[in-house]
């Protein structure tokens, strides 16, 4: 009673089906995968060189740092490749800086700092609750000290990207924790 359809093959599979037409769509099922698997291993290739380059290959940079298209020498954006800028959105970045502030000056605990950022209006009290594990993974990301790691539990690559919280700074809150 099941009927495949393979538009782009122009077939239609069943258990009447050829012998002959069910194996080529294993077959092309073969090829497929094979692709896919060459695909991954040139994204990971091409992941790595980015890293060992000291651009941050992930998607998704911490807060206060985006994507941006690289360009070309008239300014133009080019179709592929974006290097970690700092937010346009300045209000993200004036956050970061905050916790860092509230954490290596003030000796504020995480939920303390999670509190000031809701009397300063950084963040609404509807994020409130889950708010300290991301303002602890935020203090200790060595991101925002010039550094990341590529895969996560990977080697760490020294990064290019603009830094907004000075290195003394980044050390005093990574001594609150006792860390380095």
């Amino acid at each position: 009673r099941v009927v495949v359809h393979h538009v782009m093959e122009r077939k239609v599979y069943w258990n009447g089906s050829s012998d002959s037409d069910l194996f080529m769509r294993e077959m092309q099922g073969i090829t497929n995968k094979h692709y896919s698997r060459q695909l991954r291993t040139k994204a990971l290739v091409s992941q790595k060189i980015k890293a060992e380059n000291g651009w941050f290959p992930g998607n998704k940079p911490p807060l206060g740092y985006i994507h941006e298209r690289m360009k070309d020498e008239q300014g133009r954006p080019l179709k592929r490749g974006t290097i970690i800028v700092p937010d346009p959105n300045t209000k993200n970045v004036q956050q970061v800086q905050r916790e860092f502030e509230l954490r290596g000056n003030k000796k504020l605990t995480l939920s303390q700092i999670a509190d000031q950022l809701v009397i300063e209006g950084y963040i609404t009290k509807g994020q409130r609750r889950a708010y300290e594990s991301s303002i602890d993974r935020r203090l200790k990301n060595p991101f925002y000290n010039g550094y990341f790691q590529w895969p996560k539990d990977g080697p760490r690559y020294k990064g290019h990207h603009e830094l907004f919280i000075n290195s003394q700074l980044f050390n005093q809150v990574q001594s609150t924790f006792g860390i380095g």
